[in-house]
């Protein structure tokens, strides 16, 4: 069966990017340029749209009809209009992605390749990808960490912290051994360690609350922080960025953080990674990269616990949150 093609024109497609959460905000500029290199495809029920094992090459946008995927053989999404299918298993690097148009589907397309060099050359795209990926995570976190223990570091990396400020040296060293900056340069990473304040927090301290404007996140060095939520909570020990997802993300604190013993963390900001990340495109793009494998594996074990999702963004991101900038 063929699906009937039509043709959305350039003033509806552009409006549609402006729905599309990887892409609000952006300038109508960049969004026309997007908008035009756009490719109109129809899907009829049943048709292939990404085959599991195959890298995903384009992302693909739903303009309506719906699309469902599945990630390492198992039933993960139901897209509908708006979703994105393709972008984060691209982003991640990651061939799991199966995708079938549930019922006769109409989609816009755009080649992954072209879309990094767009994130190349503008990066307001790239830094508005990392804050819709912070802001999925995000919802995520909130389903599927409840009774966790979450660390970045394995006990033998763990590591003595003395009374002083850590020198240069000893961050970089503790900073490396986190997938996130992995694999950032020596010169990145030292920018990033030398922007860092190292702080301390006797135990029983109220870290934060719930609703606090998130301008920070904090790097456990040694200590335990619960975190506490309405429906859960959470144990962060040493390696744990504390607080990073809705800093990203430009939202509010959605748990209460409380020390648990004695804590010493390493506080930054924001602004400060997006400058180390727009100096090194390779270094971005590792960072993004290291993001997206975090979300596949949170949006695995939600599945795993509720079954496949409805409209993952609009589910999990809801209408667009506040941007603190």
């Amino acid at each position: 069966m063929t699906v009937e093609a039509r043709f959305v024109g350039p003033v509806d497609r552009l409006l549609f990017m402006k729905t599309i959460p990887t892409l609000r905000g952006l300038d109508t500029e960049l969004l026309a340029t997007i908008a035009r290199s756009l490719e109109e495809r129809t899907y009829a029920q049943g048709d292939v749209v990404f085959r599991s094992g195959e890298l995903a090459d384009r992302m693909c946008v739903v303009v309506s009809g719906r699309i469902a995927q599945t990630h390492a053989g198992k039933p993960f999404a139901s897209t509908a209009p708006g979703d994105t299918v393709g972008l984060l298993h691209a982003l991640a690097d990651n061939d799991e992605l199966g995708a079938t148009a549930e019922v006769d589907t109409l989609a816009l397309e755009y080649a992954m390749d072209p879309f990094f060099d767009l994130y190349e050359e503008h990066f307001a795209l790239l830094q508005n990808t990392i804050v819709q990926l912070a802001r999925y995570q995000r919802g995520l976190l909130e389903h599927v960490a409840d009774g966790s223990v979450r660390s970045s570091w394995s006990s033998d990396q763990a590591m003595a912290i003395p009374s002083r400020d850590l020198d240069v040296v000893e961050r970089l060293v503790l900073l490396s051994r986190g997938e996130v900056f992995r694999n950032i340069g020596i010169g990145a990473l030292s920018l990033l360690a030398q922007a860092l304040k190292q702080e301390s927090y006797p135990s029983g301290t109220a870290i934060w609350e719930r609703g606090d404007r998130a301008g920070h996140l904090d790097l456990l060095l040694s200590g335990e922080v619960r975190a506490q939520w309405e429906s859960g909570s959470f144990v962060a020990r040493p390696g744990y960025p504390l607080g990073s997802v809705e800093t990203l993300a430009r939202q509010d604190r959605w748990y209460d953080a409380t020390a648990l013993g004695d804590v010493v963390v390493l506080r930054g900001d924001h602004e400060t990674l997006f400058d180390v990340l727009e100096d090194d495109f390779d270094v971005a793009m590792d960072f993004v990269g290291a993001m997206a494998r975090g979300i596949l594996r949170s949006a695995s074990r939600f599945v795993d616990q509720a079954g496949p999702m409805d409209s993952p963004f609009q589910f999990l991101m809801g209408s667009p949150a506040e941007d603190h900038g």
